[in-house]
């Protein structure tokens, strides 16, 4: 599994990873500690984002490694 990707929340609470083995995880930076894995990606997450609400985050993922399409997903 390679980590490719961490977006922090607005507060500085969160942060969001995302990597090859398709999940995203948000973890809690106090504790440490994973809050949630999000998983259900069909492919290597490559970029993840917070709302400026932190209410919602939003991942992106490649499909297929030789092609260069590129899906949002809204967890």
């Amino acid at each position: 599994m390679k980590t490719r990707f961490t977006g922090y929340s607005p507060d500085g609470k969160t942060a969001l990873s995302g990597s090859s083995d398709r999940t995203a995880i948000l973890w809690d930076l106090v504790t440490g500690e994973c809050v949630r894995t999000f998983q259900g990606h069909t492919g290597s997450i490559l970029s993840a984002a917070f709302s400026p609400d932190a209410r919602f985050i939003i991942t992106g993922y490649r499909e297929h490694m030789n092609d260069n399409k590129y899906s949002i997903q809204l967890e």
